[in-house]
């Protein structure tokens, strides 16, 4: 009896055992569902950021767009109040001025830049920026002085994008072996100059959408040479030896104000 008795514990021991195991191989069933969403191409135009950077600073400026490509900001050029030179010179544009925060009430100077957000939601973009002055620069009455033989000039350049290796991306002002290169005048000096331009290439890693693009007016600009956060901060009055005003000795200018208008064209396509 004891060996019956063993031998059926023994068997209930192996099914409680084969239940165990089975227990633990839990059954599973699936569901899907979806995730969606949707783009489209912005109706507002975006901030500007510190070139090299992604972070949005406040700069003065009008801003326009085409299709989703975003002409953010384009520069003012301020050459001061100068003295008279017998022999004319070159006068350096002082440096824009912009705010790190709305709420700020430092403002830091950096240089002089162009730039263009490309949100046009497609790879291959062309856009391309240009410059041109209105007219000459005149003193400020109906009969005003005119500086006839004077041009801003542009002594060099640095391509920066948020995001991507500008090399693949962009072109900038062609600076000849003279070393500069004039904003030309309307009507005088045989249209208008590029200053930056995307190579809207089909590949996603030469392709400007998604990304901001800016040429600066500075060699070698680092955006860590500007702000709260340089070492050496320039002064809100120092000036951008890379952007000059030339005037010859032959313009004769007076002791007045002069001023002019420059256009910064935004073209899209084809």
């Amino acid at each position: 009896m004891k060996k019956n008795e063993m031998f059926l514990m023994g068997g209930c021991a192996v099914v409680l055992s084969l239940l165990f195991a089975t227990s633990t191989n839990a059954a599973t069933a699936d569901i899907k569902t979806k995730g969606s969403t949707s783009f489209t191409v912005p109706t507002d135009i975006g901030s500007v950021i510190k070139p090299g950077t992604d972070n949005d600073i406040m700069i003065d400026g009008d801003q326009t767009q085409i299709d989703g490509v975003q002409l953010l900001h384009a520069p003012n050029f301020n050459f001061g109040q100068n003295a008279l030179k017998a022999n004319g010179g070159y006068f350096d544009a002082i440096y824009e001025n912009y705010k790190e925060k709305s709420s700020d009430t430092t403002s830091y100077a950096i240089p002089h830049f162009v730039q263009v957000g490309d949100f046009s939601a497609d790879t291959g973009t062309k856009w391309q920026v240009n410059v041109e002055q209105d007219s000459l620069f005149k003193a400020p009455t109906e009969q005003g002085h005119e500086l006839k033989l004077s041009r801003i000039q542009i002594h060099n350049s640095t391509l920066t994008n948020n995001l991507k290796d500008v090399s693949a991306l962009l072109t900038g002002p062609i600076i000849p072996s003279s070393g500069y290169i004039s904003i030309p005048v309307k009507g005088k000096d045989g249209g208008s100059l590029p200053i930056l331009t995307s190579k809207a290439s089909q590949e996603d890693t030469g392709s400007t959408h998604g990304t901001i693009s800016s040429v600066v007016f500075r060699k070698n600009y680092l955006e860590n040479d500007y702000g709260s956060e340089a070492t050496n901060v320039p002064a809100l009055t120092d000036k951008n030896t890379d952007v000059k005003l030339h005037v010859p000795n032959t313009d004769t200018a007076h002791a007045k104000a002069y001023s002019t208008n420059l256009t910064w064209t935004l073209t899209v396509g084809p």
